[in-house]
C-alpha cells in the first residue's frame, strides 16, 4: 500500500483481510490483523471474533461432508480390529473427554448419544443434537487409544493442526484456572518481548492475569531502546498463544485504552515480579 494513502482507507481492507483470514485460517492469524487496526472499536470487534469459543471457530480449508451422510475414510490401509479386541470406551468417558474442548457441548452431557451412522469398529462418534439454526455437533474418538480424531460443530471440522492447538490452548486454560502460571508467563513474555532489541533486559511490575474469552497477562513494562537507555513503564497486555499484545504508546493511547478496558478487566490472580 503507498505510504500516502490515508490509515482511514486502510480500515476496510484490513477488516477484510482480517474476515478472511477467520474463514480459512485459525484465530491466530485473525489476532494478528485485529493488532494491526488502527480503529478502536473494530480492533475490539476483531478480538470479540477471533476469541470466539473454539467449537465455534472449527474451520477447515475446503467443505467437509457431515460425518453422518458420509463415513470418514480409513487413516491407513490396515484392517480395523474388530470392537471385540478393543478395550471399552464408555459413552461418559467419550463425552467427558469431548466437552473438555467442546464448549458449546458442556452442560449438554446428558444430551449425548453414539451415532451408529458415523460410528465404526475402530471409532467412536459422539454426537449432540442440532441447537435452533445449527447442525449437530460431532465428536470422533478411537476406541483403542482413546483419543480425539475430529470434531465437527456446525458443519465446520477441526482435526490434524487445529485440534493439537485446541488441545494445547485447553491445557493451557486448566493449568491457569488450577494457579499454575509458569506455561502461561513464558508464552506471553516472549510474545511481547521477542522483537526487543535487548528482550532479556525488560523489567516487568504490577503484573497480573485478566480472565475473559482469551486469558491476558497484564502490566507494566520497561524496556531498553535502540540506544540503550530505559524509557519508563508503560502499561501492556500480552497473550502467547495466540498471540495478541501491545503496549501503551502516546501514538495509539486511544486504542489501547479501549482494548486494555476490554482484555484486563476481570483480574483473577495478581503475579510476582520477574
Amino acid at each position: 500500500m503507498p505510504h500516502n494513502v490515508p490509515w482511514r482507507s486502510a480500515v476496510p481492507l484490513a477488516l477484510a483481510v482480517a474476515t478472511t483470514l477467520v474463514t480459512a485460517q485459525p484465530s491466530d492469524l485473525l489476532l494478528e490483523a485485529c493488532n494491526r487496526l488502527p480503529d478502536a472499536k473494530k480492533r475490539l470487534a476483531c478480538f470479540k471474533e477471533a476469541t470466539r469459543r473454539p467449537a465455534d471457530a472449527l474451520t477447515t480449508a475446503t467443505p467437509t461432508p457431515s460425518p453422518a451422510s458420509t463415513p470418514a475414510a480409513a487413516p491407513n490401509p490396515a484392517p480395523a480390529p474388530t470392537t471385540a479386541q478393543l478395550p471399552p470406551l464408555p459413552l461418559a468417558e467419550a463425552v467427558r473427554l469431548c466437552t473438555r474442548l467442546i464448549t458449546v457441548a458442556q452442560g449438554r452431557e446428558a444430551e449425548a448419544t453414539e451415532s451408529a451412522e458415523a460410528s465404526s469398529a475402530s471409532e467412536m462418534s459422539v454426537t449432540w443434537p442440532a441447537l435452533s439454526g445449527k447442525k449437530p455437533v460431532y465428536c470422533n474418538l478411537g476406541r483403542a487409544d482413546h483419543r480425539i480424531t475430529s470434531i465437527t460443530s456446525n458443519g465446520k471440522v477441526a482435526s490434524g493442526a487445529l485440534l493439537d492447538s485446541m488441545h494445547a490452548r485447553t491445557t493451557q486454560r486448566e493449568e491457569i484456572q488450577a494457579g499454575n502460571y509458569a506455561r502461561f508467563l513464558a508464552g506471553a513474555t516472549k510474545a511481547l518481548t521477542s522483537r526487543m532489541q535487548d528482550p532479556d533486559a525488560a523489567q516487568f511490575r504490577n503484573l497480573f492475569v485478566s480472565d475473559g474469552p482469551l486469558h491476558m497477562l497484564c502490566g507494566e513494562i520497561d524496556a531498553r531502546n535502540a540506544f540503550g537507555a530505559y524509557e519508563g513503564f508503560r502499561r501492556f497486555y500480552a497473550s502467547g498463544d495466540p498471540e495478541f499484545h501491545a503496549i501503551e504508546s502516546r501514538k495509539t493511547t486511544r486504542v489501547f485504552e479501549a482494548t486494555w478496558a476490554s482484555v484486563c478487566a476481570r483480574k483473577m490472580a495478581d503475579i510476582a515480579a520477574f
